[in-house]
């Protein structure tokens, strides 16, 4: 069995909540091109393997990675710059993941997991709080 294979279904399945989420809050927001785009971004260093050993696959994966992370943030920004208890708890979680890896002197799948998990649940816990303020 793959060394990496459960990791990939978690990425993967978190991915596929995340556009789901996206597109039910940015309805009237985001374009059809930002879901593509960040499709695209977050997919591509999922094929493209982190090795040491091929430093045009990993300088891919890494500048990939970065460019998907700035434009999510991006997104979530536009999405949510007017509600200050939804971008409180976001930029804890930023700096939490950012000093964690501050400490650690390199971006680590713990950190990669926590920030992945933590804005799944934020966007959940919005999604659901709008759905409540609707049908109210």
């Amino acid at each position: 069995m793959h060394k990496g294979l459960y990791a990939y279904i978690i990425a993967l399945l978190l991915l596929a909540w995340l556009i789901f989420l996206l597109i039910k809050e940015g309805k009237n927001i985001l374009k059809i091109y930002d879901y593509i785009i960040l499709i695209i971004l977050i997919t591509i260093p999922l094929l493209l393997p982190y090795t040491s050993e091929e430093a045009i696959n990993t300088n891919l994966h890494i500048l990939l990675s970065y460019t998907a992370l700035l434009f999510l943030n991006i997104l979530l920004y536009k999405l949510h710059y007017h509600k200050s208890n939804y971008r409180n708890i976001y930029t804890m979680i930023s700096l939490f993941c950012i000093f964690h890896c501050i400490l650690n002197m390199r971006i680590t799948m713990l950190a990669e997991i926590i920030y992945a998990c933590a804005i799944s649940i934020l966007l959940t816990l919005i999604y659901i709080g709008e759905t409540n303020e609707k049908n109210n």
